[in-house]
């Protein structure tokens, strides 16, 4: 009725699905990919959350940068501004 087929060995039942040419996974097995899929999972989201975290500082690094050169920009235009001012005095 499954399609399946129910195999003995290493002293214990497996069932075999034909159609996959794979065996149903027991459920030691089950467990055990499901524990490797969570682990693979979280190692992807702080892998993620890494990035997104490296993102960010390097942009608020890039703000801080801009904001400081048009500070020293605007610093130095009033330089050359009192400057002109002198010279013409």
């Amino acid at each position: 009725v499954l399609g399946l087929w129910l195999y003995w060995e290493d002293y214990r039942l497996r069932w075999y699905d034909p159609e996959t040419g794979r065996y149903l996974r027991t459920h030691d097995e089950e467990r055990e990919f499901r524990l490797q899929e969570t682990a693979r999972a979280d190692e992807e989201a702080f892998s993620r959350w890494q990035s997104e975290t490296r993102a960010a500082q390097e942009a608020y690094a890039r703000q801080q940068a801009e904001a400081e050169n048009r500070r020293l920009r605007a610093e130095l235009e009033a330089i050359r501004h009192r400057m002109r001012s002198d010279e013409e005095n």
